[in-house]
């Protein structure tokens, strides 16, 4: 990758390996199955490479969906712990809430002291 280069997504490195894994397996079935059965080879290792791809998004996807509970809870909790501040008067930092809130309060809404 060159330098000032953007690494690129995941998703896209993981497209791009079963783009390739995909191409060597079918160059390597049309090279070495007869031609009369390349056909019927071609659409099998097809079908078992979409399986594994299949089973990886699957497996892709549950933990991507853990990760992100994982992250809403942590938001909850600390969007929680805020609100309990708030309710009993303590005193809270405007940037940490607006942080946690995941927006600027307007000027109307600021308490001064």
């Amino acid at each position: 990758m060159a330098p000032g280069e953007a690494e690129p997504r995941p998703q896209a490195r993981v497209s791009d390996s079963h783009g390739l894994l995909a191409a060597a397996f079918l160059d390597g079935a049309t090279r070495l199955v007869a031609q009369n059965e390349s056909g019927a080879e071609i659409r099998r290792i097809s079908l078992l490479m979409f399986e594994v791809l299949d089973d990886f998004t699957g497996v892709a996807a549950a933990a991507f969906l853990d990760e992100q509970s994982a992250w809403a809870a942590g938001v909850s909790a600390a969007r929680l712990d805020l609100a309990t501040k708030i309710i009993a008067a303590d005193p809270i930092e405007l940037g940490h809430a607006e942080q946690v809130l995941g927006y600027p309060h307007p000027s109307a809404h600021r308490r001064t002291r």
